[in-house]
């Protein structure tokens, strides 16, 4: 039972493993196993308290490079490290590149005092052997310093979600999202629901496989009825793998007749009076189908999954509207 109980333990808190070993990853053997021309001292010569803790430093002409072998290919690592201004001397701003798999990260420090505080890369490998990089990005040779470096292998999905809101916006709804980064991420899907139980899709989005900063995401819907809706959005990752990563609500008044989704494969659905559905007809105006399916009063749906792919007219009121069937 000991091993089951260990592993229960590491889920629930969450434990770290660590997928490939940094040589000296914590420069106890000062310049060790580390090329790019490396520069170590204790943290007191940097203007740090401790006089046995030794750092690197990365300044213009020290930099940090080890090649790394065994990672596994389409995986999620994320490379952490500590990371201080260098207070003895230096810029007032000072900052670096960390670079590994395809991704950079610019790290940097504003007036800050010594204080050693985590900073992290993700990045997935495209081949079994990567190297990691760290250069500095400003002029003068006092720049900042790091520490115990560590990659590990990381788990679920890969954005970092900072806002999903819905506006009105003319006959339908305006979809924004923000995320502060992104590794392995496929693409978005926007959905939308009367009732939050029954959704359909609006549209898909591509997201940015991978990024460390600041993306910002826009979706024009034509997805929007009296009363309130709801709109989720939802993450595929390279994989395949989904998940919902927010949900909101929203009141539009509006008049519209609403037909969506169009293009469709199959189910149409109606945003208006069960009473004014006179059918659906084809480009030479015969009539095909009037049956539906009544959902509420003032929502139904029409089936037009058996019907050849084309262009087809949904009469409603007085007005006919142009359908597409894929």
């Amino acid at each position: 039972m000991k091993p089951i109980l260990t592993l229960a333990l590491c889920c629930v808190l969450q434990c770290t493993f660590y997928a490939q070993t940094i040589s000296n990853w914590n420069f106890n053997s000062g310049t060790a196993s580390w090329g790019c021309n490396p520069e170590t001292n204790p943290e007191s010569v940097y203007g740090g308290s401790s006089g046995t803790n030794v750092v690197a430093e990365v300044d213009a002409v020290a930099g940090l490079c080890q090649t790394i072998n065994g990672f596994t290919v389409g995986a999620l690592y994320r490379v952490s490290f500590l990371c201080s201004r260098r207070t003895s001397c230096g810029p007032t701003v000072q900052s670096m590149n960390v670079t590994i798999g395809g991704v950079t990260k610019s790290i940097s420090r504003n007036g800050t005092a010594f204080s050693m505080v985590t900073e992290f890369v993700d990045f997935v490998p495209t081949a079994n052997v990567q190297t990691l990089t760290f250069t500095g990005t400003t002029t003068e040779t006092c720049n900042l310093l790091v520490d115990n470096i560590q990659i590990s292998l990381s788990s679920g999905l890969p954005v970092e979600l900072s806002s999903f809101t819905a506006g009105c916006s003319g006959n339908g709804v305006l979809l924004k999202w923000t995320t502060e980064s992104e590794t392995r991420s496929d693409y978005f899907t926007m959905e939308g629901s009367a009732d939050g139980t029954t959704w359909s899709e609006l549209g898909k989005v591509d997201a940015q496989f991978s990024s460390q900063t600041r993306t910002n995401y826009a979706y024009q819907a034509d997805y929007s009825a009296d009363g309130i809706n709801y709109y989720r959005l939802r993450l595929t990752d390279i994989d395949g793998t989904e998940e919902v990563l927010s949900v909101v609500s929203l009141i539009c008044e509006n008049n519209q007749v609403l037909i969506y989704p169009n293009p469709t494969t199959g189910i149409l659905y109606v945003n208006a009076s069960v009473n004014e559905f006179a059918g659906v007809f084809d480009s030479s105006g015969r009539k095909v189908t009037e049956h539906l399916s009544v959902l509420n009063e003032d929502r139904f749906e029409v089936d037009l999954s058996g019907f050849a792919a084309g262009v087809y007219y949904l009469h409603v009121g007085d007005e006919k509207y142009k359908v597409v069937k894929e």
